[in-house]
């Protein structure tokens, strides 16, 4: 997670969204990984990708304040 946010620091969206994809992949009950990935498509101006990985993130942890935070941006 950390080169993840590395990368989303950096505005590299693409490797950042590589990392997170694999993050996914190995717990996809990680609603943190899902609000950073909302991070890295919204980067990539994948605005509805975005948002979908926003609410993920809100259904698998509601008291995530980053992703309320997000939402709010």
């Amino acid at each position: 997670m950390r080169r993840c946010t590395a990368y989303l620091n950096l505005k590299q969206f693409d490797q950042a969204l590589a990392d997170l994809n694999k993050a996914i992949e190995l717990d996809p009950t990680l609603g943190l990984a899902w609000c950073n990935r909302r991070g890295a498509n919204d980067g990539l101006k994948q605005s509805d990708k975005a948002l979908a990985d926003l609410n993920k993130a809100i259904d698998l942890e509601p008291t995530l304040a980053e992703a309320w935070r997000s939402g709010l941006l």
